[in-house]
C-alpha cells in the first residue's frame, strides 16, 4: 500500500512537470528555511565567516535570499552509508522526486517523547508525554514557484505549570486551540503551509499559514514564533547590492472569543488584522540595523459586529500607520529597532528596543560567543530582556486588539512586566549535541492578580492602590542527543528540566525528565 501511494505521488508530479512544460529550466528554491533557533545560529556564523550577506534580523530565512553555499551546507550530508535503510535514516528525504523542472520531497514528522514529573496531576499521576505525528511535503516548480505544507496531529500531557496555562487558555502552547484528551491531556491538530513565488531575484511573494520572528536574540520583544501560525501575505524585496531588505506582511489573526450566536453549529471567533513592516540595512556581513512597525487593527466592534479594517492596514510604507494614527488609538501600534554587530573574534553584540507608547518601552541586550574555544558549531549566549507592566495591551473597549493571537502572546511569552536574564549554551561534535539553558525572571503583577503581566487582560482594569507583587521564576534545562537526518533534523534526545515560581501569593516548584525522538524544525517556549 505504501509503495502504491509513493507511486501515485510520483505519477502525479510527472503530470505536473508536463503541464509546466518548461523542460531544462534550472530549479531554484524559494521556500522558508526551518525556523529553528540552533539551525539559525549555525547559519549566522557561517554567513559571517564566508563574508556572505544574509539579513538575520527577520526569520524564517527565505531560500531566495539565502546564499546557495549556506543552503548546501544545511542540507548536505557527505557521510558514506552502505545500506538503503541507513541512507534513508541519515541522508535522504523519505521520498525525493525530480522530473525536469519539478522537485518534490515528502517526509514523516515526529515528536514522540515520554517522561515523569515530580508533581502529581489531578488524577494522581505524574506522566508527561507528547505524541506528534505529521507529514511534510515540499516542492519546487521551475525557478519561480515553491511550496511547503506541514500537517500535525498532537496529544500532550504537560508538566503541571504548563498544563495550568494551557487549561486556562484552552490552548496547546505554540499550536493553538485544543480540546480535552483523556481527562487531563490536550489534543490539537494544526497545519502550516506556504506558496512562494519569486518573479525575480530581488522579489519574493509568499502566502499561506506560518510564523514570523524579528530580532537577533533568543527572545523577541517585537514579534516572535511563540504563538500558533496565522494566515498571511508576505512580500520581501532585496536591493541588487543585497544591503537593503524590506518586508511587508499582512496577517489575519483572531481571539478565542466567539461572535454572537448564529445559525451555524459553532460561531466564528472575533478577528483582527495584523500589519507588520520591517526595513533592514546590512552594511557588511557583520553589521545590521533594522526598523520595525506593527499594528493590530480593529475588525470587530461590540455594538456593530464585524467592521472593515482601517485603510492604514493596507499601507505598505513603514511608519505610515504610526504617523497617521499615533500610539493611543483603537488600533494597537508597536514600533522598534534592531541592531547587531559581529566582531572578528566571533562575538555578536545585539540589542532591541520596542516602543508601545511613550511610557511603555521594552528593551533587550545580548552577547553571543560563536565557536567558543575554537570549537566549531558551538556557542554561548547571555541575554537580558525588560518590559514595563501593561505593555502590549489596550483598554477595555479595544481589548481585542491586545498583542495576542489565539490566546497567546505575539512577542515575549512571559507577557509584560518582567526583567529576564538568560544564559544559553550549545556544543556539537559531529552528530552529538548538548544544550544548556538558564532563565531567571523578576515578574511584576498588581497584588495577587495577574494584571500587568497577563496581556490577555485590559490595561484600565486594575486593583486600586494595590502594591506591586514581585515573583521570582527560575528555569534550567540540560539536554543532549544525537542528530540522525540533516534533511529533517531528526534527533534522539533526553533532557532534564527544573522550574520554580515563588512569590507572596505563589509557590510552585517542579522537576521533570523526558526522552524522545523528534524532527526538530521549530521552537518550543516552555521556559516560562
Amino acid at each position: 500500500m505504501f509503495k502504491s501511494l509513493l507511486g501515485n505521488i510520483e505519477i502525479a508530479f510527472s503530470i505536473v512537470a508536463l503541464l509546466v512544460g518548461i523542460s531544462g529550466v534550472a530549479i531554484a528554491q524559494n521556500k522558508n528555511l526551518p525556523l529553528n533557533y540552533n539551525l539559525n545560529q549555525k547559519l549566522t556564523i557561517l554567513a559571517t565567516q564566508q563574508n556572505e550577506i544574509l539579513h538575520i534580523g527577520s526569520k524564517p530565512y527565505i531560500e531566495t535570499f539565502t546564499p546557495p553555499l549556506l543552503q548546501k551546507w544545511m542540507y548536505t550530508d557527505t557521510g558514506k552509508y552502505y545500506y538503503d535503510l541507513t541512507v534513508l535514516l541519515f541522508q535522504k528525504n523519505l521520498l525525493q522526486i525530480e522530473k525536469e523542472d519539478v522537485r518534490l520531497t515528502v517526509d514523516i514528522l515526529l515528536d514522540v517523547n515520554y517522561g515523569k514529573t515530580s508533581q502529581l496531576d489531578a488524577m494522581g499521576g505524574n506522566k508527561i508525554q507528547q505524541n506528534t505525528r505529521g507529514l511534510r511535503v515540499t516542492g519546487d516548480i521551475t525557478d519561480k514557484v515553491s511550496f511547503e505544507t506541514r500537517i500535525y496531529e498532537n496529544q500532550f500531557y504537560y508538566p503541571l505549570y504548563i498544563d495550568s496555562i494551557a487549561d486556562a487558555r484552552e490552548i496547546a502552547l505554540g499550536f493553538g486551540r485544543s480540546k480535552p484528551f483523556k481527562t487531563i491531556g490536550h489534543d490539537v491538530g494544526t497545519s502550516m503551509g506556504t506558496v512562494s513565488v519569486s518573479p525575480s531575484k530581488q522579489l519574493n511573494i509568499m502566502f499561506g499559514h506560518d510564523k514570523l520572528f524579528y530580532g537577533f536574540g533568543y527572545r523577541s520583544l517585537l514579534l516572535s514564533d511563540a504563538a500558533t501560525t496565522f494566515p498571511m501575505l508576505k512580500t520581501t524585496w532585496q536591493s541588487k547590492s543585497k544591503k537593503w531588505q524590506y518586508q511587508v506582511v499582512k496577517a489575519w489573526m483572531q481571539s478565542l472569543e466567539r461572535l454572537p450566536a448564529t445559525h451555524s453549529t459553532e460561531a466564528l471567533f472575533k478577528r483582527k488584522g495584523g500589519a507588520f513592516n520591517y526595513l533592514s540595512y546590512k552594511a557588511s556581513s557583520r553589521l545590521e540595523i533594522g526598523i520595525f512597525e506593527s499594528t493590530i487593527h480593529k475588525n470587530y466592534q461590540d455594538s456593530i459586529g464585524i467592521i472593515p479594517l482601517d485603510y492604514t492596514f493596507y499601507l505598505p510604507l513603514i511608519g505610515g500607520s504610526t504617523m497617521i494614527n499615533g500610539f493611543d488609538n483603537a488600533n494597537n501600534t508597536l514600533v522598534g529597532l534592531n541592531a547587531s554587530y559581529i566582531h572578528k573574534n566571533n562575538l555578536q553584540f545585539y540589542t532591541q528596543i520596542a516602543i508601545d507608547n511613550i511610557d511603555k518601552i521594552g528593551y533587550q541586550l545580548g552577547v553571543k560567543w560563536f565557536n567558543c574555544f575554537g570549537l566549531n558549531r558551538t556557542w554561548f549566549q547571555t541575554e537580558y530582556n525588560s518590559t514595563p507592566m501593561y505593555m502590549y495591551t489596550q483598554n477595555t473597549v479595544n481589548m481585542l486588539q491586545n498583542y495576542t493571537h489565539v490566546n497567546q502572546e505575539l512577542a515575549h511569552p512571559l507577557g509584560a512586566g518582567f526583567d529576564e536574564f538568560i544564559i544559553k549554551g550549545h556544543y556539537e561534535k559531529e552528530r552529538l549535541f548538548v544544550n544548556l539553558s538558564l532563565n531567571y525572571a523578576l515578574r511584576k503583577r498588581d497584588s495577587s492578580t495577574t494584571y500587568g503581566e497577563n496581556i490577555l487582560l485590559a490595561n484600565d482594569i486594575r486593583p486600586n492602590n494595590s502594591p506591586v507583587a514581585n515573583l521570582n521564576s527560575l528555569y534550567w534545562n540540560v539536554e543532549g542527543g544525537y542528530t540522525m537526518n540533516i534533511k529533517t533534523n531528526l534527533q534522539l534526545f533526553g533532557a532534564y528540566t527544573k522550574r520554580s515560581l515563588m512569590g507572596e501569593f505563589v509557590s510552585q516548584e517542579e522537576g521533570f525528565w523526558t526522552l524522545g525522538l523528534r524532527t526538530n524544525l521549530s521552537n518550543k517556549y516552555y521556559d516560562l
